[in-house]
């Protein structure tokens, strides 16, 4: 069990290939618990992700605590990124307390119960309540669905309880 100064966890890591078998590849899988939501990009590969999807990561928490996040990882040491149905590649993050700014300077949402999961390209995220300003949020997803790699759609659904002036305050701090 490796310890960190952050989180708690374990790992489980194989490297594969020679003796007749396709390329060189590696697996592992690992496990963490009880870390900072705001050191989420310390505890992510971010060289495996999209450059995109491992700056957002890098810069979306800002508080909060994780209560687990898991990794999984099995494929060639090199992918070819046309050939992603080569590997698997799945995070897995929950946690509670989570302060989240979307994009840099964006109005940060607190508060944050979230169970958010990363399979290949695609994200999906859940809460079951957070803040924004000062609206109720419940019952939240928040889908990055995989289209192609040159088109990209974000789904937001939920219910809010709030001041309509957040709505307004939403729309002129932020490009929608």
């Amino acid at each position: 069990c490796a310890a960190l100064a952050v989180a708690r966890g374990r790992a489980m890591f194989r490297v594969e290939g020679g003796g007749g078998r396709p390329g060189p590849g590696r697996g592992w899988i690992a496990e963490l618990r009880d870390g900072n939501a705001a050191r989420a990009a310390d505890y992510t590969p971010l060289q495996k992700l999209p450059d995109s999807l491992g700056d957002w990561l890098a810069q979306a928490f800002h508080g909060g605590h994780l209560d687990q996040g898991g990794f999984l990882y099995r494929g060639p040491l090199k992918i070819d990124p046309d050939r992603q149905q080569d590997r698997t590649f799945q995070m897995r993050f929950q946690g509670h307390d989570v302060s989240l700014s979307f994009l840099p300077d964006w109005p940060m949402a607190t508060g944050i119960q979230a169970d958010v999961l990363i399979d290949g390209r695609q994200l999906t995220g859940q809460a079951a309540r957070g803040r924004l300003f000062n609206t109720e949020l419940r019952d939240v997803t928040v889908d990055l669905p995989e289209v192609d790699r040159s088109q990209r759609h974000l789904i937001i659904q939920g219910q809010v309880d709030g001041p309509a002036t957040d709505l307004d305050q939403l729309f002129q701090d932020t490009p929608l």
